[in-house]
């Protein structure tokens, strides 16, 4: 039995993210909504949480995931453990 996840990401109002996020397949099952404000909704159905993981990493702080509290908490803890690295002088 497939157990799907259904993982949807938000993008900012920022008009060449948008573009670039229309012009490409990201994922076979992906969706794209504009929004009014010209930011977009990307949902995905995934087998794990996992697929979505470098996705989010490319994107960085121009993305952010709705759905999915596991992977919010996930890519959280990670941009802390980040942080924590990077705010210590070389």
């Amino acid at each position: 039995m497939n157990r799907w996840w259904k993982s949807s990401s938000v993008f900012p109002p920022l008009p060449i993210v948008t573009r670039r996020v229309q012009e490409s397949v990201w994922h076979p099952s992906q969706s794209i909504q504009v929004s009014e404000d010209g930011g977009c909704i990307l949902t995905v159905k995934i087998n794990h949480t996992l697929e979505m993981m470098p996705f989010i990493r490319a994107w960085g702080d121009q993305v952010e995931m709705l759905k999915q509290a596991e992977l919010r908490e996930q890519i959280a803890e990670e941009y802390r453990r980040a942080v924590e690295i990077y705010a210590q002088p070389a």
